[in-house]
């Protein structure tokens, strides 16, 4: 009997312990969910909710835990394992992504680039085209925060120094605006004044005044030409992170548009690293009836492209600047000795022992209304333009699945097996660079194809698009040509149906780079439309 009460004071004990001890941990998670005594003040102390907001509230959560169809979730949503957890009466439903402007089934049938495309740093080029530092060139990256600054200036504390007397000793500032994203000009006061676009942003000075005024910030776009004092020119480059481009193109007659996309390998992988560089100028320095259009794809590396970026349309200028042969391309409508020159000129200067790139390069003169186009190029990208019905390429493919191609090779007593599509490596045999190459294998040439002189009439409406081989890998020229004039004349339609309204020649090169990212190309893709459709001047400086 004594041991029975014993057993039954023992549990009692026991049970009451573990009461206090289940209370404790109860109180203390209670404790821990509102964060103290403080935040408890706080809870106590939240607005009542109306009657209005609590039924809408019930009806949000009865919506959310209801088992009729929800949205799918995103990948970063997914259960683990790739395990569906959902009940097995419901659907998802695919949730529609739309863009703020509206364009969400055309982003999405390959039409228009995604939304979010042009949101990245640009990349400030400053070249000295003019004066006696031409030639100097220096660059800067954009980034999030204010505070990147250059100044230009005779005193060896600048960034970009000007060994001009005319000008003075830190004659401007360049700095990013993050605030408005763009880079911005100011004039320090000097004593010759700052021209952007000929037009004078430097303050006004009283005469024999003790101090000089700063002048007011002035937004830079690319393609802009800055002169300090009378004779320094700079040139403003202003490229996007997608865009490796070299762009400096005034009021034209015509339509310029470039877009550029680097790819991925596959849907969602990493970016390929862009090797593509675009060049345009018009007029071409120094000569106001020239422009040049040129796009260069790198391999083993963008450093060929760039070099030759800044090489070819120099020596085009020099060579144009020979009287006699600048009027014997006027007068007798052919450039062919010039382009071959400038070609040569080019390989000679690149130093790339491992690296080279393809170049397509297109020549434009003006004769009064009508524009004469020659093309020269190595490697395969291409030019094609479409003159009234008429599909005329321009270029010629020099990779060694092309016949023209393997017929040289073999006049050369190169024999090539059958199906052998690569020579050490290379699709191409020709190319600027690869010097390492060219010394051990003498099939592999920079010397360019010229195609014939196109004269373009404005009746004509005549269009060109040029483009790397991310393009014309899953799109042939024919049917890239077809888009664009349908894209032009606003014949394009979603898969919806919708009517596409007629595109700007910028609007068209960036609806054959979504085309093509649609389509699965894993290489760079780079385009530039030229459409002599356009019946009225535009400012085309900034692309």
């Amino acid at each position: 009997m004594v041991v029975v009460e014993k057993v039954l004071v023992v549990g009692g004990i026991m049970l009451v312990g573990y009461g206090v001890y289940a209370f404790t941990c109860r109180l203390r998670r209670r404790w821990h969910c509102v964060g103290g005594p403080e935040e408890k003040r706080e809870e106590l102390t939240e607005p009542l909710v109306t009657t209005e907001e609590n039924q809408s509230t019930i009806k949000r959560q009865s919506t959310a835990n209801s088992s009729a169809k929800r949205l799918k979730p995103s990948p970063s949503q997914a259960s683990p394992q790739g395990i569906d957890k959902r009940p097995k009466d419901e659907e998802w439903i695919e949730p529609v992504t739309t863009t703020a402007s509206g364009h969400g089934d055309m982003e999405s049938n390959g039409l228009l680039p995604p939304a979010d495309a042009t949101a990245q740093s640009t990349n400030l080029q400053l070249e000295v085209i003019s004066g006696p530092s031409a030639g100097v060139h220096i660059s800067q990256q954009s980034k999030k925060g204010s505070g990147l600054t250059l100044t230009v200036g005779r005193i060896l504390q600048n960034d970009l120094v000007l060994n001009d007397p005319e000008v003075s000793g830190k004659h401007a500032l360049i700095s990013w605006n993050s605030k408005i994203s763009k880079w911005e000009l100011v004039d320090m006061g000097s004593l010759n004044g700052t021209l952007v676009n000929y037009r004078s942003v430097a303050a006004t000075h009283a005469p024999n005044a003790p101090i000089r005024q700063r002048g007011n910030p002035v937004g830079l776009v690319n393609g802009d030409i800055v002169t300090l004092g009378s004779t320094s020119q700079v040139l403003v480059r202003i490229l996007s992170g997608k865009k490796s481009a070299h762009f400096a193109i005034a009021s034209t007659p015509f339509g310029v548009g470039l877009a550029a996309d680097p790819m991925t390998t596959r849907r969602g992988g990493k970016q390929l690293p862009m090797e593509d560089v675009n060049l345009a100028e018009w007029p071409l320095r120094g000569f106001q009836e020239f422009g040049v259009f040129c796009i260069f794809d790198g391999h083993g590396g963008a450093a060929a492209a760039e070099a030759a970026s800044r090489l070819m349309p120099q020596k085009l200028s020099d060579i144009l600047s020979d009287e006699e042969k600048r009027s014997r391309v006027i007068n007798e409508c052919d450039a062919t000795e010039v382009l071959q020159e400038a070609f040569r000129e080019t390989e000679e200067e690149i130093d790339g022992e491992y690296e080279g790139c393809t170049a397509t390069v297109l020549l434009l003169w003006a004769e009064g209304r009508d524009y004469y186009a020659q093309c020269a190029n190595v490697g395969d990208s291409a030019c094609v333009f479409c003159i009234g019905d008429k599909h005329i390429p321009v270029t010629e493919d020099h990779r060694l699945t092309s016949f023209s191609e393997r017929c040289r090779l073999l006049e050369m007593g190169k024999q090539l097996r059958e199906g052998e599509t690569r020579l050490c490596g290379m699709n191409i045999a020709r190319a600027l660079g690869d010097k390492f190459l060219k010394e051990q294998d003498d099939s592999f040439s920079s010397q360019p194809y010229v195609s014939e002189v196109l004269k373009l009439e404005p009746e004509s409406r005549a269009l060109a698009v040029m483009a790397s081989d991310g393009l014309w890998d899953v799109m042939s020229s024919r049917r890239a040509l077809n888009f664009a004039v349908e894209a032009r004349d606003g014949k394009c339609a979603t898969a919806e149906g919708r009517k596409v309204p007629p595109q700007s020649a910028e609007g068209i090169a960036d609806m054959l780079v979504s085309k093509a990212r649609a389509l699965r190309t894993k290489d760079n893709t780079s385009v530039i439309v030229l459409d002599f459709g356009c019946n009225s001047k535009l400012n085309f400086r900034t692309l």
